[in-house]
């Protein structure tokens, strides 16, 4: 509800709760929580997409068929990834506070829904087989933009899919396919957010080790960065918290 109530700028929260109490009774959204459970009275709800929801972005035409889908399985979602679309919104929420804030950067994102969309910006990642959890473009007057991408990794993870994704990102880079003419000439810059100290030591020889492999050890415009999830969480998304490769 914080989220959501901040993305809709409303100061009182009693406006943003009626509305979802109205939502959720006419079932375009549902939620996680149990009124009922002394143990969820202390925890926020967490609101999805209900089946009237659905209905009503698939008349919309709001999003590809594929990604409405997917929205059938959220009542049913593992923890680690309900707390990674939780952390997503965070880091939007930063985002937009940023914009807010910064008198000569702008930030404008998209989620892997969003480059779903073939005339989305993004749709180029989705051709190169990647799937960034977050893509994000900082532009500042009278500079080429930057583009970021952003890998949520989690302890469910294994660690061969660790060195998939990373192996992944790095091929991407020395591949010229992120030219594009709407993000910038220069490369984009991989963030890769893990779950604790350990996994990000693994996570980050290894791109080391797959920057030797093709000889671009050495590109400086070449970058691949590692946080621990919890500074992206306390600092935000654009905090001086990530290590470079």
């Amino acid at each position: 509800r914080r989220q959501l109530q901040a993305f809709m700028g409303h100061a009182d929260k009693r406006r943003i709760s009626a509305w979802l109490k109205d939502l959720r009774q006419k079932q375009y959204i549902d939620w996680i929580y149990d009124p009922t459970n002394p143990g969820d009275m202390s925890k926020p709800a967490i609101y999805f997409l209900g089946t009237n929801g659905i209905r009503l972005l698939r008349q919309a035409g709001a999003y590809c068929e594929a990604e409405l889908k997917k929205r059938y399985k959220d009542a049913s979602r593992q923890p680690s990834y309900i707390a990674s679309c939780l952390l997503l919104v965070g880091c939007c929420l930063h985002l937009e506070g940023r914009n807010q804030s910064m008198q000569n950067a702008t930030y404008s994102y998209a989620v892997k829904a969003d480059m779903a969309e073939p005339d989305s910006t993004y749709h180029y990642l989705r051709e190169s087989d990647l799937a960034p959890d977050l893509a994000f473009i900082k532009q500042v007057p009278d500079e080429d933009p930057a583009t970021y991408l952003l890998q949520l990794l989690d302890l469910t993870t294994p660690r061969y899919m660790v060195k998939s994704r990373i192996r992944g990102y790095v091929d991407f880079l020395g591949s010229g396919e992120w030219n594009q003419p709407e993000t910038g000439a220069e490369p984009p810059i991989v963030l890769v957010a893990c779950p604790s100290l350990p996994e990000l030591i693994f996570a980050k020889r290894y791109a080391k080790k797959r920057l030797k492999e093709l000889d671009l050890e050495d590109s400086q415009n070449l970058r691949v960065r590692f946080a621990i999830i919890e500074q992206v969480k306390k600092q935000g998304l654009t905090a001086i918290i990530w290590e470079q490769a």
